[in-house]
C-alpha cells in the first residue's frame, strides 16, 4: 500500500505492507520493481507523485468511479469503472484462498519505510526534533493534523507525520500556500475530541493573518505551529539552485508575531532552541482555546538539506536495494 500526500492513512499509518506517502524514494522505485502489478485507486498518478511520470512503474490496473478518468500518463493493463470499496470487495472475493506470493514481500516494504524515514530525517538538520515530536503526539493523541503549503510540510510533514485516521489529515489538495489557518479553524470547529494542530509557514500566514482572529473570536480549540524563517524558504531555495543565488521578492516584511498575537489576545510562544519544542507543544495542547508556538528558524537555522520543489528525476533501483 502507497499513497499520495491526501490519500494518508488509508489503511492503518503503522501496518508493515504500508509505505505510506513516501512514494518517490529509491526504496519505495525498488519495491515497485519487485511487483507484478499496481491496482490504482482513485488516483491520477499526477508528476508530483511520480517524479515528473519518470518513475517506472509495474503493469496497471486502476479503479475509479468516474469513467473519463483513465490515466493518461501510463499504460492501463485495465480501467475499472466503479465505486473502489465495492470493486476491491468483488476482488477479495474473487481471490483464491491462498496466493502463491513472496513471503519476505511485507518485510520488504516495511523496510523500505524504514529506510525512507530514516534518509528523509537526515536532510532535516536540527528540524529532525521536531518532526519526531509531531510523529509522536499527533499520531498518539488522534489530533486533527492541517498542514499548509511550506517547506516543513513538503519534507516531513505530509509524509513523516502519521494520522491515525484518515478523516484526520487536512492538506491543501491544490497545492496553493495560506490556506491552513482557515482550514484549522474549521478542523478545530467540527472535531471536539482532540486538539487540532496546524503546521503553517510565515508566508502563507501572511496570506490569510485576519483569519487568527477569527480563531480566537470562536475561541478554536488548536495550536499554531508557525515556521518563521521571515522568508519564502522555497522560493530562495529555487533561486538559490536555478540562478546562482540571486534572490528577489523572496524576503518578507512580516509582522512581530509576538505582538501581532499580544494584540488579538492570542497566547504566543516563541521558540529559538528545538529541544524546547515538546514541551511548548505539550503546554499549548493543555491549554484550551487557540495557541501559537512561533518557530524562529533565524535562530535555529537551516535544514541540512535544502528543498526547492518535488523531485523529478528518474531513481536509481539499483541504488535502492
Amino acid at each position: 500500500m502507497v499513497t499520495s500526500t491526501h490519500g494518508r492513512a488509508t489503511i492503518d499509518e503503522n501496518h508493515k505492507a504500508s509505505l505510506g506517502a513516501f512514494n518517490m524514494t529509491q526504496a519505495a522505485s525498488n519495491i515497485y520493481s519487485k511487483s507484478d502489478l499496481m491496482i490504482v485507486v482513485g488516483s491520477k498518478l499526477r508528476g508530483n507523485e511520480t517524479l515528473n511520470y519518470n518513475m517506472k512503474l509495474p503493469p496497471l490496473v486502476q479503479i475509479d468511479a468516474n469513467d473519463f478518468r483513465g490515466i493518461r500518463n501510463y499504460k492501463l493493463q485495465k480501467f475499472i469503472h466503479g465505486d473502489s470499496k465495492k470493486v476491491l470487495q468483488k476482488l477479495i472475493e474473487l481471490l483464491p484462498k491462498k496466493l502463491n506470493t513472496d513471503k519476505e514481500f511485507h518485510s520488504d516494504i516495511h523496510r523500505a519505510r524504514l529506510l525512507s524515514e530514516s534518509q528523509l530525517l537526515k536532510t532535516l538538520g536540527p528540524y529532525e526534533n521536531i518532526a519526531k515530536t509531531l510523529n509522536d503526539i499527533v499520531f498518539n493523541g488522534s489530533h486533527p493534523w492541517v498542514r499548509d503549503v511550506t517547506i516543513a510540510n513538503s519534507t516531513f510533514g505530509n509524509r513523516y507525520v502519521r494520522i491515525s485516521n484518515s478523516s484526520l489529515g487536512v492538506h491543501a489538495l491544490g497545492g496553493g500556500i495560506g490556506q491552513g489557518i482557515s482550514m484549522a479553524i474549521g478542523a478545530a470547529i467540527a472535531n471536539k475530541e482532540a486538539k487540532t494542530i496546524a503546521l503553517i509557514g510565515d508566508g502563507g500566514a501572511m496570506l490569510g493573518i485576519s483569519e487568527m482572529i477569527t480563531a480566537v473570536s470562536e475561541k478554536a480549540n488548536l495550536v499554531f505551529i508557525l515556521m518563521n524563517d521571515q522568508a519564502y524558504g522555497v522560493i530562495e531555495n529555487i533561486q538559490d539552485a536555478n540562478y546562482d543565488g540571486h534572490r528577489f521578492y523572496s524576503k518578507l516584511d512580516a509582522p512581530d508575531f509576538s505582538l501581532f498575537c499580544q494584540s488579538i489576545n492570542l497566547p504566543h510562544q516563541v521558540i529559538r532552541n528545538v529541544e524546547k519544542f515538546r514541551d511548548a507543544l505539550e503546554k499549548a495542547l493543555d491549554t484550551d482555546g487557540p495557541q501559537m508556538i512561533e518557530v524562529d528558524m533565524c535562530s535555529i537555522g537551516g535544514f541540512q538539506e535544502s528543498f526547492s520543489g518535488p523531485p523529478a528525476g528518474a531513481v536509481n533501483t539499483k541504488e535502492a536495494s
